[in-house]
């Protein structure tokens, strides 16, 4: 098998894009920092560069990029091409924060990748990621029906291939010696069945069970 094949066939499934709600959400949770304008900031697995945009918009300048696939040309930051299964070719402490939206999912060891994400944060760093949700109902049922998590499913593979729960996250950040800050449920889940959001039939409810996404927010 040819493994390089594989993850640019993955990388181009996904379009380097996410849905507007999870960008705004990660958005806010990052802008929720107050952190100085002035930061060094990288956003891993940037993809067409949607977030960075926004994140540029609220005046941060010092803005780095990496993804497996250069889906744009001239870029208003730093980019640079890197496949997220290896080593990132940054040196240790480099950076005060890190997004990393959607990513998580399409990588094989998603352990060394959140080893890797704390290595190249600054003491006092903030990481910000997001990635599918499997506890909530819709994946529950999913898998119950179906045998799989919604969003890792057939027509998702190659480019969705690990899915991650907070309580794994949590192992996976705490062995590093960082700690998980806060876990926030994206209000984007879907009632099983239906085209319909959770909030459009019950505006009340939130929290893991009806959230297709989660975020979390990690300091070193």
């Amino acid at each position: 098998m040819d493994v390089a094949k594989v993850r640019k066939n993955a990388s181009e499934l996904s379009l380097g894009s996410s849905s507007d709600i999870i960008i705004e959400t990660v958005l806010e949770q990052f802008l929720s920092l107050n952190l100085d304008k002035n930061i060094k900031l990288m956003d891993v697995g940037c993809g067409q560069g949607h977030l960075l945009s926004r994140v540029k918009s609220h005046g941060y300048s010092n803005l780095t990029g990496c993804d497996y696939s250069d889906f744009q040309g001239e870029k208003d930051f730093e980019f640079f091409q890197h496949d997220c299964n290896e080593k990132l070719p940054v040196e240790d402490s480099s950076f005060d924060c890190l997004l990393c939206s959607e990513v998580i999912e399409h990588i094989e060891n998603p352990w060394h990748f959140i080893r890797e994400l704390i290595r190249v944060l600054k003491p006092g760093g903030s990481l910000v990621l997001s990635t599918p949700n499997p506890e909530s109902w819709l994946s529950i049922l999913t898998l119950v029906v179906k045998g799989y998590y919604n969003a890792f499913g057939p027509k998702d593979y190659p480019a969705h291939i690990t899915p991650v729960s907070v309580y794994e996250i949590t192992n996976m950040v705490n062995v590093t010696n960082a700690h998980i800050k806060k876990v926030h449920y994206i209000p984007n889940g879907r009632v099983p069945g239906s085209g319909l959001m959770w909030k459009q039939v019950i505006p009340s409810l939130d929290g893991k069970r009806f959230a297709d996404n989660y975020i979390i927010i990690a300091s070193k």
